[in-house]
């Protein structure tokens, strides 16, 4: 049952689902399972609103600008529209047809968001990430936690969040190795992003695809990180 709450929780890369995925090349199926955060719209449980995007990131990025002009991705062709493959080469062409499709569902997905945010007063970015850098990321050693803010992000909170997370022992970093929070076009929404290590509730050390020993412990840290999220907005953010 979802609750009273200002908390929107916006979970964009958790689907696999590729329209007409048998048109791709065997790179599809590789970029799939190691660029999506698999099981975030489970792994973050929280009774408030929640808005996912129904479709795969290699398909449609949802976190990416439209304008290819705006976007730093555009470089590696993993901006709105994915090109390249997580090694880097080109896996698939887009006809003007899927192109159309793809901005449809996209704007459609932005409409839904900003109407949301509208009616709440803090977003939560709901993502995971690989355990080693991918193409087009960061280097460097990666953190089991990650907190993409900005001047948007209510303050105080990021401090009392990683205060929590390294009281259990975890590492966390600050806009490393992603940085800002999405924040929906013309709102006044606050925002903060959760980034957690596939490494913390995936087999294989995070670099599989199903669920480890230690996903509900991984999933009961994140709905606590969710409920400091939740009384620091009942504080008056």
């Amino acid at each position: 049952m979802v609750k009273t709450s200002k908390m929107l929780l916006h979970i964009p890369h958790s689907s696999t689902l590729v329209p007409g995925e048998s048109e791709y090349t065997e790179e599809l199926k590789e970029t799939k399972d190691k660029m999506t955060d698999h099981f975030t719209d489970d792994l973050f449980d929280y009774p408030v609103q929640k808005v996912i995007f129904e479709y795969s990131r290699v398909w449609c990025d949802v976190e990416r600008y439209e304008d290819p002009r705006k976007e730093p991705q555009e470089k590696y062709n993993q901006g709105m529209i994915y090109t390249n493959s997580v090694t880097g080469t080109h896996f698939r062409d887009i006809t003007q047809k899927t192109k159309d499709k793809i901005l449809k569902e996209y704007r459609k997905h932005h409409r839904i968001l900003t109407e949301k945010a509208k009616n709440h007063k803090v977003l939560v970015d709901c993502h995971s990430f690989y355990p080693v850098p991918l193409y087009g990321e960061a280097q460097g050693e990666r953190p089991d936690f990650c907190l993409g803010c900005g001047n948007y992000t209510p303050e105080g909170l990021k401090e009392k969040i990683k205060l929590y997370l390294e009281k259990l022992g975890y590492t966390v970093k600050i806009n490393s190795p992603f940085e800002g929070s999405l924040v929906p076009g013309g709102s006044c929404i606050k925002s903060i992003m959760i980034e957690v290590n596939r490494k913390l509730y995936l087999t294989q050390g995070g670099q599989g695809t199903n669920k480890s020993k230690d996903y509900y412990k991984t999933k009961g840290v994140i709905k606590e990180v969710l409920g400091i999220i939740e009384e620091h907005r009942d504080q008056g953010l």
